[in-house]
């Protein structure tokens, strides 16, 4: 009887091995592409969550709060607010309330031991956004591990997070903007009014400004990262910065351990 047991435990902990190693084959070779993401299963407490495709159009839309997490996400102009996509996860929303348009984003598989196999699995579907040809109250973007592109974006304030994914902006207006990057990378080209702020931690950061260098007046607290003024190094730094034009913006400066480079871009 002894001898029957071992033997079935040890057959039992030999098929166990051999199940993980074609888990892994599969995995490898896509078979689990869409065996997780396509069906909403819950295992545990854990819930893995499954997949659409979504296409609207809105009305009234005087403000964005975007939450994206994972997402690849496009901006660009369009006649009409609409957002499309061949596939998000099914916990994917987009709604507008009170003028404000929100997308929350955060994770196809939510804040589970899934969302590593979210990151790797993760499809290239990106979501497509359009905006018309008009200045919104404010904008709010957060994005985590995901990739951001917009274009002609206008803002009267624009508050932009960058986790560790990456953000390009090209040909924006915006008239007080927040940008942060923690590990990420973010681009941004166009113009920025007074009060603005560029916060930088391990990541990197390239602002390209409409104007010149004495338009400007500047702020830099600076660690042990660097920030690059038009070409001129500076490190370890606190200063100030004045502008010979009168009533010329103030953008502030931070940087930890990354690097912030600001140049400039005349008309």
């Amino acid at each position: 009887m002894k001898r029957l047991q071992k033997f079935s435990l040890g057959a039992a902990i030999i098929f166990i091995l051999c199940g993980v190693g074609l888990m892994g084959v599969g995995f490898v070779s896509g078979a689990f592409e869409y065996s997780l993401t396509d069906w909403n299963i819950t295992i545990g407490n854990y819930q893995v969550s499954g997949t659409k495709s979504i296409a609207e159009t809105y009305q009234g839309v005087e403000e964005l709060d975007f939450e994206l997490g994972y997402c690849d996400i496009v901006i660009q102009s369009g006649a009409e607010f609409t957002i499309s996509s061949d596939r998000v996860s099914s916990n994917f929303e987009s709604y507008v309330k009170n003028g404000t348009w929100h997308i929350e984003a955060n994770g196809t598989f939510g804040k589970s031991i899934w969302s590593g196999l979210d990151w790797l699995e993760r499809k290239k579907s990106t979501v497509v956004i359009t905006i018309p040809d008009t200045t919104l109250k404010e904008i709010k973007l957060d994005l985590g591990a995901g990739e951001l592109k917009a274009d002609s974006v206008k803002a009267e304030k624009l508050e932009l997070e960058v986790g560790t994914g990456s953000a390009e902006f090209t040909n924006s207006f915006v008239e007080k903007a927040k940008l942060e990057c923690g590990m990420g990378e973010l681009n941004y080209q166009g113009t920025l009014g007074n009060d603005s702020s560029i916060e930088c931690g391990m990541g990197n950061s390239k602002v390209v400004l409409t104007g010149k260098e004495e338009d400007y007046q500047y702020e830099l607290k600076c660690g042990m990262g660097e920030i690059v003024l038009n070409g001129v190094e500076h490190t370890s730094v606190d200063r100030k910065i004045d502008s010979t034009t009168k009533d010329a913006p103030k953008i502030k400066i931070e940087c930890g351990m990354g690097r912030v480079e600001l140049l400039f871009q005349e008309l």
